[in-house]
């Protein structure tokens, strides 16, 4: 605790007598008169302790400094002088009562710092076992992540191919997407993994074909926002008109809904892994 900093906030006698004390252990001193100095202090200097006097002069009192100590440097210990024994003050800030003794001055900033610095260290292992308790989780997550991950793989692969074996049952999906772009690359995908694809460029057309097709359609695929007939309109009209079919949302938007949903932009590969979920779910 030798060298250590210490800022005295006291009239000017007061403090210089408090320095003599403290520099004759050792202790590097600074002093202050007002809180607002004092904070001035605390911006260009590394401080372990403030010392302050409970009346100050300006509007800053002694207890106004050290809250705003601990706000703004928490690792620095504070502690309050007064004359004054009967005076309302914070248990928690520590309380040197005027006159004092040099051993008494001593002893009590002696005895802060280093309750200080062990408060200091818990926190630092503290801190530190996080940390690591933080890494490990993170790292249980990710393993768990490429787990399902592979285990949805696994799975759509696996329905993939019993799909395409000679007389297999092979599901009809109706995708309704007014975007060309993303329609064309979703019936696409799905064709080559082997399902039967209706696809509508908006929901008017969408529940024509639903209308027309002369058979199941196990899951409907569409987005939420379409020009006349919305996503979820046709999907009131599906509900109704084939209620065992499955239904799957897109959308771009931030929005909860009570549909299984995927969110745009999505990798085709996801997207195949939630239909599957879907159509193999009892």
């Amino acid at each position: 605790m030798a060298h250590e900093t210490i800022l005295v906030v006291d009239a000017l006698q007061d403090a210089l007598a408090a320095k003599t004390i403290l520099v004759s252990h050792s202790f590097n001193v600074l002093t202050a008169s007002t809180g607002d100095e004092a904070l001035n202090l605390l911006e260009s200097e590394r401080v372990g302790m403030v010392l302050s006097e409970y009346f100050l002069p300006g509007k800053m009192s002694g207890s106004a400094l050290v809250a705003r100590v601990r706000i703004c440097y928490p690792p620095t210990s504070v502690m309050l002088m007064t004359k004054v024994r009967d005076q309302v003050l914070d248990p928690a800030i520590p309380l040197l009562v005027k006159p004092f003794t040099p051993n008494a001055l001593i002893q009590k900033v002696e005895g802060l710092l280093v309750e200080n610095r062990q408060i200091a260290e818990s926190l630092k292992a503290a801190f530190a076992w996080n940390r690591a308790a933080k890494q490990d989780l993170d790292s249980i997550r990710r393993t768990l992540d490429d787990n399902v991950k592979h285990s949805r793989r696994d799975r759509c692969i696996r329905f993939c191919a019993r799909i395409r074996e000679p007389g297999a049952w092979v599901p009809t999906v109706l995708v309704a997407e007014d975007d060309e772009i993303l329609r064309y690359s979703v019936c696409h995908f799905l064709i080559s993994c082997g399902f039967r694809v209706l696809q509508g460029v908006d929901g008017f057309e969408a529940l024509k074909l639903s209308r027309e097709h002369d058979g199941n359609i196990d899951l409907i695929l569409t987005d939420i926002r379409m020009p006349g007939l919305t996503g979820i309109e046709l999907l009131e009209i599906i509900d109704i008109e084939r209620p065992k079919t499955k239904v799957i949302v897109m959308t771009g938007e931030d929005v909860r809904l009570a549909r299984q949903t995927v969110r745009k932009p999505f990798e085709l590969d996801d997207l195949l892994a939630e239909m599957v979920g879907a159509l193999i779910r009892q």
